[in-house]
């Protein structure tokens, strides 16, 4: 399946303030995407009018399926989104997680809950999700997600908490879904060295604009080193 997800002169307002200003940007499926931007600059309000949890703003969101116009609802039925934190019973264990996930997702019964376990480094885990790392509520955040094979995955700062390994074995995850499994995926993230081994294409966001777009990653020789003359030095 081909799917491209687009935003069309996107704004949105906070008490007058102006949050996000003519944001266009495209995603299509295959590809790992980066939005990167200091704090309080819209990355994660993108993210929310995209989930649907933000429904007054202007501007359109433009799905298209197999290179047929789509209805932006079905797109959403398809996608997993998380925002923040994931949202997990800590009473329960990982295991028993995934499986409410399943059933909320009507796909309980064809499921190998070990298996996506195993893709996040949790089979082996038999303590509540209250005593896990943040880290580890991450994996399990994305295994939840996977019980209904998502067309496309929309992470917010997903990295957060995860050790070496775990950020490795997450690129990994990320890598293999996108370029093996043809799945769109959206990450926002801090974590400019790890999103430069990671993505294949970068929308920087300031003052709630996008105000540099790279379609190709091999045009960066140092994330970091763009980041700061975008987003610092060109105001000297």
């Amino acid at each position: 399946m081909s799917i491209q997800l687009s935003l069309r002169k996107v704004n949105k307002e906070y008490k007058k303030k102006q949050v996000l200003n003519n944001i266009d940007m495209k995603f299509e499926s295959g590809r790992i995407y980066g939005i990167v931007g200091p704090n309080g600059v819209g990355k994660t309000t993108i993210i929310r009018i995209i989930s649907g949890l933000i429904t007054e703003y202007n501007g359109n969101l433009e799905y298209i399926c197999n290179g047929d116009n789509g209805n932006i609802q079905e797109f959403r039925k398809k996608a997993g989104f998380i925002i923040e934190e994931p949202n997990l019973d800590k009473s329960m264990t990982a295991a028993d997680n995934l499986y409410l996930n399943a059933i909320l997702a009507g796909t309980e019964k064809d499921l190998d809950y070990d298996a996506i376990l195993r893709k996040v480094g949790l089979e082996k885990d038999k303590k509540k999700v209250g005593k896990f790392s943040l880290g580890m509520r991450q994996r399990l955040g994305i295994a939840c997600l996977l019980v209904n094979d998502p067309d496309a995955l929309f992470l917010d700062e997903p990295m957060n908490g995860l050790d070496p390994v775990g950020v490795k074995e997450f690129r990994k995850l990320m890598q293999d879904m996108a370029h093996e499994d043809n799945k769109l995926i959206v990450i926002t993230s801090h974590m400019l060295s790890e999103l430069q081994k990671l993505c294949d294409e970068y929308y920087f966001i300031k003052d709630g604009m996008v105000v540099r777009h790279i379609e190709d990653s091999s045009e960066i020789e140092d994330l970091e080193d763009e980041y700061m003359n975008i987003m610092v030095y060109q105001n000297e």
